[in-house]
């Protein structure tokens, strides 16, 4: 079970050992999410369910199918550790490498990375309704080492600096190694409408590449009618930083 007494490395086995146990609860889960979903007819649509793991901690799986088409093949699902504490609450997520040759990593959120995200997303949301919500929207994301757009300010608290792009915008944090494992720690989060003009350059570019493979592993090579839509989908990205990038002079 997670402790407050727990060092990075041991909080990182920890989820990861949990991991393990609670995949297999999700996979025995995912029939009912299908079948759920085939009934459902507006999309991208999501489902939750909360479990506790044998070894004592709170995660809650999260079901989404990004549409009708995508059922034929699988349901998309990953699953966050969630540790309530007094000054609110620890999110754990645990991902497995993401190709041949790549280490699993945990990312950790803190409840400050949470409540920053709800206040500058305008999002009058608490708890797990502002988890769920974060998850929902930021399903993938991207790490980057490169820092050289970041202020003395930020970068004073942060050690080894990454900053992670997703759909909402940038997420600064620290990134590590620790028992064979890459450790993201998330620090603080800026909306896309709220960064500078290098951040958008920068950063605009990277979450573009990103959406692009993440749609194109969505994505058979012979679904023509897809391959249209995340084409639009990645030009109104585009297009979206490039008004902002105007905006910022």
């Amino acid at each position: 079970m997670i402790t407050s007494q727990m060092s990075y490395e041991e909080l990182a086995n920890e989820v990861a050992k949990d991991y393990m146990d609670v995949s297999i609860i999700m996979r025995k889960k995912m029939p009912d999410a299908l079948k759920y979903f085939r009934r459902q007819s507006k999309f991208p649509m999501f489902l939750f369910s909360t479990v506790t793991s044998p070894r004592k901690n709170k995660w809650i799986l999260i079901f989404f199918a990004k549409s009708k088409r995508r059922l034929k093949q699988y349901v998309d699902s990953f699953l966050v550790c969630v540790r309530e504490t007094d000054h609110g609450k620890y999110v754990y997520r645990y991902d497995l490498p993401a190709k041949e040759g790549s280490l699993p990593g945990v990312t950790f959120y803190p409840p400050h990375f949470f409540s920053r995200y709800a206040l500058r997303m305008g999002l009058e949301l608490t708890g797990e309704d502002l988890i769920k919500r974060y998850f929902k929207t930021n399903t993938a994301m991207h790490y980057n080492a490169d820092h050289l757009f970041l202020s003395e300010e930020e970068m004073k608290d942060l050690l080894n600096p990454v900053w992670y792009t997703s759909p909402d915008g940038i997420s600064l944090g620290s990134a590590t190694v620790v028992s064979g494992m890459e450790l993201f720690i998330c620090k603080t989060f800026v909306p896309w409408n709220m960064c500078k003009r290098d951040q958008l350059i920068t950063c605009g570019k990277e979450e573009m590449f990103r959406l692009q493979e993440d749609l194109a592993l969505d994505t058979h090579e012979e679904d023509v009618v897809s391959q249209s839509e995340n084409h639009k989908i990645v030009e109104e990205f585009a297009r979206m930083i490039m008004e902002l990038i105007e905006k910022a002079g």
